[in-house]
C-alpha cells in the first residue's frame, strides 16, 4: 500500500495496537516467571465496566476515582490468580481459565443492561486524544513498555522473576522467596489489563 508509511496510517496502527501492547507487557512479566494468564481479556471487560459505573455515578473526582477503580479491579483479579497459584498450588492454566469465566460473569453483573455514554472529555482523552499528533493510547503503551523493560532488566524484581522462570528450584535454594515474586507478577499483569480496559 503506497500510503502505509503515511504518518496518519502509522498513528492509526499505533492506536489500534496500544491495548495489546499494554496487555502483552503484563503477560511478558508473568511468562518470564513461567506462568500464564488467560484471564486478561475478561479483566479488560471488568475494569472497563467498573470504571464506567464510577464515572456514570457523577461523584466528585469521578475521573481519578474511576481510573483507580479500574486499576484496582485488575489488580484484585491478579492477586486472586497469584494467591491460587502460589499458595493453593493450582496450576496457572486452570486458575486463569477459571477466573476468565468468573470475571467475565462479574463484568456482566457490574454493567447489567446499561449502555453508558457521555464520559468526561478528560477521560475520553486517554483513549482518543492526541499529543502533538501522537495518539494518547500509543504514548501510554510506549511508556508501559519502557517501564516494563526497565523493571525486568534493571531491578532486583526483574532479576528474581527471570531467575524463577529459569530454574525455580535453584532460585528458592538461593534464598529468593519465589511465591512473592510470582504473586506480584500476576498483580502486575492484572493491573495492566485494568489499564487496557480503561483505555
Amino acid at each position: 500500500n503506497p500510503v502505509f508509511l503515511d504518518s496518519r496510517n502509522l498513528f492509526n496502527v499505533l492506536r489500534q495496537i496500544s491495548i495489546f501492547v499494554v496487555l502483552g507487557t503484563g503477560m511478558t512479566v508473568v511468562m518470564a516467571a513461567k506462568g500464564i494468564d488467560l484471564s486478561v481479556g475478561s479483566v479488560v471487560a471488568l475494569s472497563a465496566s467498573t470504571t464506567a459505573i464510577v464515572l456514570e455515578a457523577g461523584i466528585a473526582f469521578g475521573v481519578p476515582l474511576g481510573i483507580a477503580a479500574g486499576l484496582g479491579a485488575g489488580a484484585t483479579v491478579g492477586a486472586i490468580n497469584g494467591l491460587f497459584i502460589t499458595v493453593l498450588k493450582v496450576p496457572p492454566l486452570i486458575t486463569t481459565l477459571g477466573t476468565l469465566t468468573a470475571v467475565r460473569g462479574a463484568a456482566y453483573l457490574v454493567m447489567g443492561p446499561n449502555q453508558l455514554r457521555g464520559f468526561p472529555d478528560s477521560f475520553v482523552f486517554l483513549g482518543q486524544g492526541t499529543v502533538f499528533g501522537i495518539p494518547m493510547p500509543g504514548i501510554i503503551a510506549i511508556s508501559v513498555v519502557l517501564l516494563g523493560a526497565y523493571v525486568m532488566n534493571r531491578t532486583r524484581f526483574g532479576a528474581y522473576v527471570l531467575a524463577i522462570g529459569g530454574n525455580r528450584g535453584a532460585a528458592v535454594r538461593a534464598g529468593i522467596r519465589a511465591w512473592r515474586y510470582e504473586l506480584l507478577a500476576y498483580v502486575i499483569s492484572g493491573t495492566l489489563a485494568g489499564l487496557a480496559g480503561i483505555m
